[in-house]
């Protein structure tokens, strides 16, 4: 296994900028995985864990590992309650190398990690389940935690005009599963909706998620006088965890009876999982 690296002090040439503009434009962060690699899986011998290839962009630096890297053995858990130890991806700044690492935890809580751009950096690509007295790991002890690439989820393009009637409820008008990465990250909601009626009222949008956390919210004019009536909705949140659905929806709001609001013309709807 060779783990290649560009970005440190030494030569520097057209094959090494390369290198870090294309992968820190997938990533769009200070540090992440740009191709899916460097997943940690449980190997056959003592408390053995495997890490695949990979290419990463991580503050600032290019690394790639060619094949796949063997943590020959976690340390013994002496402890009465499970461990938690990181497998890091370490860049040391004090001998220019990139190498995949353990950071150890304790028994019952898990090690903080060094994040220094320019001294030491600690990218998490697993967390490991270390119980008392194991002998060996299974792919059940690990759980990734490595940071996403820039993944924006976009949803665009003309729709069925749809009319929502003066009592209608939030209408979903599309949505998009995001993975849970094992690690916090932040949600970059954008949304446009335009809606095409003459009518008293409001039209409103949402951008949701799965348990009716509102992440963006947005509310159109007074659709009383003509032409189309643009709704934008945008949002950061920050610290979110775990899987989620997040859906973009739209009702009629103040209308009187009898009224309706008519979604039409486009749409564009995205969603954007960056590293915390």
């Amino acid at each position: 296994m060779t783990i290649t690296t560009a970005g440190f002090d030494g030569a520097f040439n057209e094959t090494s900028l390369s290198r870090i503009l294309t992968t820190a434009g997938i990533v769009g962060y200070k540090h992440g995985v740009s191709d899916g690699g460097f997943t940690a899986t449980a190997g056959g011998g003592t408390r053995q864990v495997l890490v695949s290839a990979g290419t990463a962009f991580v503050a600032g630096v290019y690394v790639n590992s060619d094949a796949s890297t063997t943590l020959a053995g976690l340390a013994a858990n002496a402890g009465s309650s499970a461990r938690t130890d990181y497998v890091v991806l370490r860049l040391d700044w004090s001998t220019n190398t990139a190498s995949i690492a353990v950071v150890q935890g304790t028994s019952g809580a898990a090690p903080a990690l060094t994040q220094t751009a320019g001294t030491l950096w600690e990218m998490p690509l697993a967390r490991v389940s270390v119980a008392p007295s194991a002998t060996t790991l299974t792919n059940a002890n690990i759980t990734a935690a490595k940071p996403l690439p820039y993944s924006p989820r976009v949803l665009s393009g003309a729709v069925a005009p749809t009319t929502l009637a003066y009592n209608a409820g939030w209408t979903t008008v599309g949505s998009f599963a995001v993975p849970d990465p094992g690690w916090p990250y932040h949600l970059d909601t954008q949304a446009l909706v335009r809606f095409g009626t003459t009518a008293s009222g409001f039209g409103s949008v949402q951008v949701v998620d799965d348990a009716g956390t509102v992440l963006a919210l947005g509310e159109s004019a007074n659709l009383s006088t003509t032409g189309t009536h643009s709704v934008v909705a945008t949002g950061l949140v920050t610290n979110q965890t775990g899987a989620k659905t997040v859906s973009l929806q739209a009702k009629p709001t103040g209308m009187s009876t009898g009224s309706s609001l008519i979604l039409q013309f486009g749409r564009r709807f995205s969603v954007t999982q960056l590293p915390a």
